[in-house]
């Protein structure tokens, strides 16, 4: 099982081929793989394995249309400013994606796992690894994030979550006296 880009759209597609569902967003795809795969898949799909996929497929398409609501923008447009902040400053701010992708010629590459913050600078002068989660005002932290946020604390990172550039600024000033 893998997923693959077709017409435009991130599919979850069978090793023969077969197209199980599509999404708009890659991220949604990857996640709905991975549940998929838990699920004993073996081509002809029977009444009852076909029954639990559309199960899948329906929970990952409704998550699908959520992440085309605005407020992923907003939280882009946050993110942005929030590097342009960090940067200023004199960090060196790495965008982190997670999930997985197929390239174009096939390959299968594994980015940073389910769950992992936005954003990784190091802070002077050891280098200590800092992590940004981008949240609006009103957004939540996930159970996948807060599960791999504690993962990350507990190798001595920083995790913060952050919902503006002025935030962003004072942790900085904070952590770099």
């Amino acid at each position: 099982m893998r997923v693959e880009p077709r017409r435009g759209r991130h599919a979850v597609v069978l090793d023969g081929g077969q197209e199980l569902a599509a999404f708009d967003h890659e991220e949604v795809a990857t996640a709905c793989m991975a549940d998929m795969q838990a699920v004993d898949v073996v081509p002809p799909l029977t009444a009852q394995v076909g029954a639990q996929l559309q199960k899948i497929r329906d929970a990952y398409l409704k998550l699908d249309q959520d992440e085309a609501k605005p407020k992923t923008t907003r939280e882009a447009a946050i993110q942005a400013k929030i590097v342009a902040t960090l940067e200023k400053l004199g960090a060196d701010v790495t965008r982190l994606n997670s999930g997985h992708v197929v390239t174009a010629d096939g390959r299968h590459m594994q980015l940073c796992k389910r769950g992992t913050p936005d954003l990784l600078t190091l802070l002077p002068p050891r280098g200590r690894a800092w992590f940004l989660e981008i949240k609006t005002d009103t957004g939540v932290v996930s159970p996948i994030q807060k599960k791999r946020h504690a993962a990350l604390r507990a190798t001595g990172a920083i995790v913060e979550v952050v919902r503006s550039p002025a935030e962003a600024a004072r942790l900085w000033a904070e952590y770099t006296k």
